[in-house]
C-alpha cells in the first residue's frame, strides 16, 4: 500500500460504513500499519480510532532481531489493538497457549488492547475435542487479563480461508462457552465472515463481532460487514 491507497481506501470505507454505530478496526501488516499511522490527514477520517497489529514479540526488549514489540506498536498513533495466538502463528511458527500468555502480558503493558485468538482444528472438532481445546486455551492468558480490557476470537480453524463457515448456531455455542470461561469476556467471530453470513452470525447473543480476514479487502464488504454488526 502507498499513501494514496490508504487515503482512498480509507475514505471510501468511512463514507459507505457512515456512522454504524459498531467499533470497526483495520489491523494490516506492520508495512502497512505504518503507512496507515503516517497517511496524512488520517486522524481526520478516522483511522486514529481504528488501528491495530497482527502480532507482537512476546519480548519488552533486547537482541531479538525481527522482532517488533507491543511498546513499538503502542508509539505508532492510532495503534490500540494487537492480536494474540493467531491460529496461523500457533500452526505455522509454533506459538504455545504460553508464548500467548506471554504475548497478551507484553500488549497489555504496553498500553494496548488484546485481542486473544482460540480455536480447534477439523481433526480436533471430529474428535470431539472442541471444548478441551478452547478451554485450555482460554484458561493459559486468564492470570494476564483478569480485571483488564481484553477480546477473544474465535477461529475454528477448519473454516479459515476455506470458504466453510461455522453455522450460527455451532458459533454461538463455542463464543458462549468462551464467555463463560473467561468470566465474561466478549468474543468475536472468525472464520470465513462475509457480507452474507455477518448478519445470521451477529445475531448469535454470544458473539459480539467479527474478526473478518479477506472480505476486509474491499472498503465496500467491509463496510456491509460493520453495518451488519451495528444492526
Amino acid at each position: 500500500m502507498n499513501s494514496g491507497f490508504n487515503i482512498r481506501y480509507l475514505t471510501e470505507f468511512r463514507s459507505l460504513a457512515g456512522e454504524a454505530g459498531a467499533i470497526a478496526a483495520l489491523l494490516p501488516n506492520f508495512l502497512e500499519l505504518a503507512a496507515f499511522c503516517a497517511t496524512e490527514n488520517a486522524a481526520a477520517l478516522g483511522a486514529a480510532e481504528m488501528l491495530g497489529a497482527q502480532n507482537a514479540s512476546e519480548y519488552e526488549n533486547g537482541a531479538y532481531t525481527g522482532d517488533i514489540s507491543a511498546e513499538m506498536l503502542a508509539a505508532l498513533p492510532g495503534v490500540k489493538y494487537c492480536l494474540a495466538g493467531h491460529s496461523e502463528r500457533r500452526a505455522l511458527f509454533g506459538e504455545t497457549d504460553g508464548t500467548v500468555a506471554k504475548k497478551t502480558a507484553r500488549i497489555l503493558a504496553a498500553g494496548l488492547t488484546p485481542i486473544i485468538c482460540v480455536g480447534e482444528t477439523a481433526g480436533q472438532r471430529e474428535n470431539g475435542e472442541t471444548f478441551d481445546v478452547i478451554s485450555r486455551q482460554v484458561q493459559a492468558v486468564l492470570p494476564e487479563i483478569a480485571g483488564k480490557s481484553a477480546w477473544f476470537a474465535y477461529e475454528p480453524v477448519w473454516a479459515i480461508g476455506t470458504g466453510q463457515t461455522a453455522s450460527p448456531e455451532q458459533a454461538g455455542e463455542v463464543c458462549a462457552f468462551i464467555t463463560e470461561q473467561s468470566g465474561g469476556f466478549p468474543v468475536l467471530y472468525g472464520g470465513s465472515v462475509n457480507r452474507k453470513n455477518a448478519a445470521e452470525l451477529f445475531a448469535q447473543p454470544s458473539i459480539s463481532g467479527g474478526l473478518v480476514g479477506g472480505a476486509c479487502l474491499d472498503p465496500a464488504h467491509f463496510a456491509d460487514i460493520v453495518r451488519a454488526a451495528a444492526i
